[in-house]
């Protein structure tokens, strides 16, 4: 009997483990979806501690606080994503339940922390906790949508994919999308190359440009674009090659509205002003906004040449401004390459910007 009781054991628990190890499937782009809205406001939270009005030391340990969020959404992230097979992702319902409490517990810890204030001004205070809330909001509904299978409430549907398309698992002990480099200074990281859409080919795009060419007017040049676009994706050189056929502002911004949501290289996307006025440059930036990147980009040589070309030419302090911040929320740089781009500005406020 005593032989046979190991195994009588065994069968009793394996509904138990089966439940354990249950595993969870639907499309990636559902989960990548359902987790956007939560990668925006930690991605914001994080500007927002570099910008704040507390000392080093009072950055610090918000950075800190903040680290363990961001370890947190890691793993959530990894247990929604981590296991792609083509385009379905498969979750097991422990390891989701694991980080779901862990980051429960880490945004309260958060909460707990700004209420000493941090020597935040009163409106970063309100902030941060905004912050919080939107991103304890966000993952309250994403417990509900697995319900039972975590413990939670009744199970919901994950969110439809509309999110940006192709967000990767990160790796840990980076911030989302990127990598750790040796101790070099904050944030000191690379990117993980996210997996991106085709582009129309050279051949497609040289025969749209030729008919866009071809049209008189510029509203015919726009119908011929809004034919073209919904079917391809194109780069950010593609859609700076077609801005360049149309000569005033108005036409360039219902054009550039028109392709850039289907842009693979948003982060690409600051080439655009270069061809605007200075009077349009606040609007270029309204659209650029609407796709932007999701991930921080190390500048290279070659691009911090063009992004010289472009502060230089947009004269006006608002304008470079505008542009600082497109170039700050985008690219990781080191001091050198900080100088060297501040030594075209002609405002010190955009310097600041671009610094901060």
């Amino acid at each position: 009997m005593r032989y046979f009781l190991p195994l009588f054991v065994v069968i009793l628990l394996f509904p138990a483990i089966a439940a354990a190890q249950q595993n969870l499937q639907a499309n990636c782009s559902n989960y990548s979806a359902s987790l956007q809205p939560i990668v925006d406001d930690i991605n914001r939270m994080d500007r927002e501690i570099g910008t704040s009005s507390g000392n080093a030391k009072q950055r610090r340990e918000l950075y800190k606080n903040y680290d363990s969020i961001l370890s947190a959404y890691q793993k959530l992230e990894n247990a929604l994503l981590g296991h792609p097979n083509g385009s379905i992702c498969t979750v097991n319902a422990g390891e989701l339940r694991t980080s779901l409490n862990e980051m429960d517990h880490n945004l309260r810890i958060w909460n707990q922390s700004i209420g000493g204030k941090n020597g935040l001004s009163k409106k970063e205070y309100k902030s941060f906790i905004q912050r919080a809330e939107s991103i304890q909001s966000n993952f309250e509904q994403l417990k509900m949508g697995f319900g039972p299978h975590i413990g939670g409430g009744p199970q919901m549907p994950p969110p439809p994919p509309n999110g940006h398309p192709g967000m990767q698992p990160t790796p840990p002990n980076g911030r989302p999308g990127m990598q750790p480099i040796p101790p070099n200074g904050r944030p000191g990281m690379q990117p993980t190359p996210p997996q991106q859409p085709i582009a129309m080919s050279q051949q497609t795009f040289e025969t749209l440009k030729t008919s866009v060419r071809k049209e008189y007017s510029d509203d015919d040049k726009i119908n011929v674009i809004n034919a073209a676009i919904p079917y391809s994706n194109m780069t950010a050189s593609q859609v700076d090659e077609i801005l360049k056929l149309f000569t005033f502002d108005s036409p360039k911004l219902k054009a550039l509205k028109l392709m850039h949501p289907k842009v693979i290289d948003p982060e690409n996307a600051f080439l655009f002003y270069g061809h605007f006025s200075n009077d349009s440059i606040s609007d270029v930036k309204q659209i650029l906004d609407t796709n932007r990147p999701h991930h921080i980009y190390p500048l290279s040589k070659d691009t911090q040449t063009k992004v010289k070309k472009i502060i230089d030419k947009v004269t006006f302090e608002s304008s470079q401004i505008t542009v600082s911040q497109t170039i700050g929320a985008t690219y990781q740089m080191t001091c050198e390459q900080l100088i060297d781009i501040m030594k075209v500005m002609s405002s010190d406020d955009a310097k600041v910007e671009l610094a901060a």
